[in-house]
């Protein structure tokens, strides 16, 4: 089960990434005429991406059986990140040139969980 939930991380660190960062774009450009629509489209895909990492990561902890003594440093630096994607979720959908900013922070905060995913360091 294990690796069916990592399959399952990486899914939603896919769809999160790619909603954010289009959402993030949609803002920038301002007007189209079906910008309702691909919003909505771009929402979904990153709320439902957050959903899957959160869930499936919980998981993985679980199946890796590291939520034995505790929630380990390393994820709880990870939860930390998740909730520093919060104010730039809130900037991504209002309307202006805040892309220059958010698409460099969003590779910063997605590296450095990667980090701590891959390297465990604490």
């Amino acid at each position: 089960m294990y690796f069916t939930y990592k399959w399952f991380h990486l899914l939603g660190l896919m769809m999160f990434f790619s909603g954010i960062s289009a959402t993030t774009l949609v803002g920038y450009f301002g007007k189209m005429k079906e910008k309702p629509k691909i919003l909505m489209l771009t929402r979904t895909f990153y709320v439902l991406g957050m959903l899957v990492l959160i869930v499936s990561g919980f998981l993985t902890l679980s199946a890796m059986g590291a939520m034995a003594g505790g929630l380990p440093l390393w994820a709880k630096l990870k939860l930390g990140i998740v909730v520093l994607f919060i104010p730039c979720i809130i900037l991504a959908n209002m309307r202006g040139t805040w892309a220059r900013f958010l698409i460099p922070t969003y590779v910063l905060l997605g590296a450095a969980a990667a980090a701590l995913a891959l390297f465990k360091p604490l």
